[in-house]
């Protein structure tokens, strides 16, 4: 399953895409090398997808590692 997430940091808008295959959400950053990307993964531990998605895209956005989609 896959998807785009998006959320809100001091009121800046960033998006990504997320990809969810055996239980485990991936959300790759798209600031750094293209050849080596920022990725934050887990476990749906009970929740969906896209809400798993939405926390790791802050702490994608908290390491810096996201443009925001209004830049």
């Amino acid at each position: 399953m896959s998807g785009f997430v998006s959320v809100e940091v001091e009121g800046k808008l960033y998006e990504s895409e997320y990809h969810e295959v055996g239980g485990v959400v991936r959300v790759y950053g798209d600031l750094g090398d293209p050849h080596k990307p920022d990725v934050e993964f887990t476990t749906l531990g009970g929740m969906k997808p896209d809400q798993v998605a939405r926390i790791l895209l802050r702490r994608l956005v908290k390491r810096g590692v996201v443009s925001a989609a209004d830049d």
